[in-house]
């Protein structure tokens, strides 16, 4: 990250997208495995930026435990993405306490998402709490917005595909919308 809080479109970008790359590469050493491998062993791969792919290959069959720890792993990468590109955001006051979303723009309901994604990860450890209408709330508000289905998940559903690749490309169109 540079020094200068001077903020462009372009410096924007390039910083959320180091983030991203970086980030992508630290989940290739962990992809989500699928319950239905227990007991196989395979190949998982996984796509990089500049269309990249990394192969993992399992010589011994994949036990439960294994798969859901290797998940576990993965899905902290995914909340500790979310909250460093939360900290780049605010560090240029495209997001803060006291600063505002504007829903007018473009990705604004992305970056609440972010926002209520950051303060929870940041602040609590495990699932979410089925018995905590906020929580309730942001968990409905992910399927909704990202058009997920139905889906009974333990914890929030963050995927890469589905959520966190879509969040980062319409927070990248309001930070664009913002700064012009």
């Amino acid at each position: 990250m540079s020094d200068s809080k001077e903020i462009t479109v372009e410096k924007m970008f390039n910083e959320i997208d180091q983030i991203y790359t970086i980030f992508r590469y630290s989940r290739s050493s962990c992809p989500y495995i699928d319950p239905k491998y227990e007991g196989q062993a395979i190949s998982v791969p996984f796509n990089l930026p500049g269309g990249i792919q990394t192969i993992i290959t399992y010589k011994d069959p994949l036990t439960k435990e294994f798969i859901s720890f290797n998940n576990k792993v993965g899905h902290f990468t995914n909340q500790n993405f979310i909250i460093r590109l939360y900290a780049l955001l605010e560090y240029y006051q495209i997001i803060g306490n006291n600063i505002k979303i504007d829903f007018n723009l473009t990705g604004a309901y992305e970056l609440d998402i972010l926002r209520r994604l950051r303060k929870y990860f940041s602040h609590r450890s495990g699932p979410y709490n089925k018995a905590d209408q906020q929580q309730v709330e942001l968990y409905n508000t992910l399927i909704k917005q990202f058009n997920l289905g139905k889906i009974d998940s333990e914890d929030y559903p963050i995927s890469i595909d589905t959520v966190i690749t879509p969040m980062v490309k319409k927070i990248k169109e309001y930070v664009s919308e913002k700064l012009k």
